[in-house]
């Protein structure tokens, strides 16, 4: 063997993940995300992602307050999960997901309990937040809500005008003795490479703490156009 392909989570790292801020918009500390975030976790119905646990045992809801309306599952086009459910505000479609994929679809954030409409400045600035939790190795979670009205069912079409409420960010330690097996990995002439579904600022710090050299990295997009032949070519030369 001369190349290894590894995954990122669970294998240079812990997998357990320890939710260790939460945000609003803006960056400044603020519970909502996590009542929002809570709600839309006990209610989902499909495969609980470490996230959803460590969601849970940070803030449990008070579900009596609340009844499940609908579910729109994740799927990895739109890398977001939204719950409707009917409670003392009325029925409200929470969503959670990909920070950039929240953003995406909202029109206003919310700071002190104020919504604001989510201008080209304002948005700029969320970025900002949630892309430098990023580059310090968090894993992130955008997480926004909007009120519904009553209608027989809710799909994705929904998840629009949204009320980005803000971040969660979320702690992935890497695996004791990680490094050391790379480094044996490397005398032995095994390249390492990394395939991972995860931000690229998330991997790119995980990386430098393993030892692991990422300035070159390949992203999805980039993936999709390329041809077999091309992507053979950037494969050798490129780490992540």
């Amino acid at each position: 063997m001369d190349v290894l392909c590894s995954d990122k989570t669970g294998t240079l790292t812990t997998g357990t993940m320890i939710l260790d801020r939460c945000l609003d918009p803006l960056g400044q500390p603020n519970e909502r995300p996590l009542r929002l975030a809570a709600l839309n976790s006990v209610y989902e119905t499909g495969i609980r992602s470490p996230l959803d646990t460590a969601i849970l045992a940070a803030g449990q809801p008070d579900t009596q307050a609340y009844a499940k309306v609908d579910e729109i599952p994740f799927d990895f086009e739109r890398r977001r999960l939204s719950i409707v459910v009917e409670g003392p505000y009325g029925r409200v479609l929470i969503t959670k997901g990909a920070p950039e994929s929240i953003l995406q679809s909202a029109t206003a954030y919310e700071v002190a309990e104020t919504s604001t409409p989510l201008d080209a400045a304002a948005r700029t600035r969320c970025q900002a937040v949630y892309q430098h939790l990023s580059a310090q190795g968090y894993r992130v979670l955008g997480v926004a809500s909007r009120p519904m009205p009553a209608q027989p069912g809710y799909t994705a079409a929904d998840e629009r005008d949204l009320v980005l409420a803000g971040f969660l960010a979320f702690l992935d330690p890497p695996m004791t003795g990680v490094r050391d097996a790379l480094q044996a990995l490397r005398r032995d002439g095994v390249t390492v490479k990394i395939l991972t579904g995860d931000n690229e600022l998330v991997t790119q710090h995980v990386c430098t703490q393993v030892g692991l050299e990422a300035r070159q990295m390949c992203l999805g997009d980039e993936v999709e156009r390329l041809s077999d032949t091309a992507l053979a070519v950037v494969a050798e030369r490129t780490t992540v």
